[in-house]
């Protein structure tokens, strides 16, 4: 007889192998027509119910979304407005310094002039004994030499 050729492996593996390891396993494999159509049936519920979660996340995340920004110009809208009135506090507080120096100012004013009356008070008292003496004698001396009127 003759040699028979040895069969050396090589790296390779068979084709069987490669599909099976990539592959799973067919589910369907072995099941009679009603079944399938039943399970066609039980995944298009559970494709409809996910559809509908789907959807109701996304509109959640809508509402998230238009939530998130209407609160977001709410708040730009009352920064705005705190700057608004801080701005009117800060005018408020200078016309308020203005007008408290304005009635410092008239206030000096007014106690210049009460100074300045009371000064002319204490002279004219000071000299209106003088006066009242002066004009005593002068009327004494006017009623003296009239003449009586008959």
């Amino acid at each position: 007889m003759g040699k028979k050729k040895s069969k050396k492996k090589s790296g390779k593996k068979s084709k069987k192998s490669d599909a099976g390891a990539d592959e799973a396993p067919d589910p369907t494999a072995g099941l009679s027509i009603e079944e399938l159509r039943e399970q066609i049936t039980a995944t298009k519920k559970e494709l409809d119910i996910e559809r509908e979660d789907r959807n109701y996340f996304q509109l959640e995340r809508d509402k998230i979304n238009s939530f998130w920004e209407i609160t977001k110009r709410q708040h730009e809208e009352c920064k705005a407005d705190l700057r608004n009135k801080d701005r009117e506090l800060e005018e408020a507080a200078e016309r308020h310094a203005v007008e408290i120096k304005v009635y410092k100012q008239k206030v000096k004013h007014l106690l210049y002039e009460n100074q300045t009356q009371i000064h002319e008070l204490k002279t004219d008292s000071e000299f209106l004994p003088f006066l009242m003496v002066e004009w005593q004698i002068c009327f004494y001396v006017t009623l003296k030499y009239r003449s009586p009127i008959a």
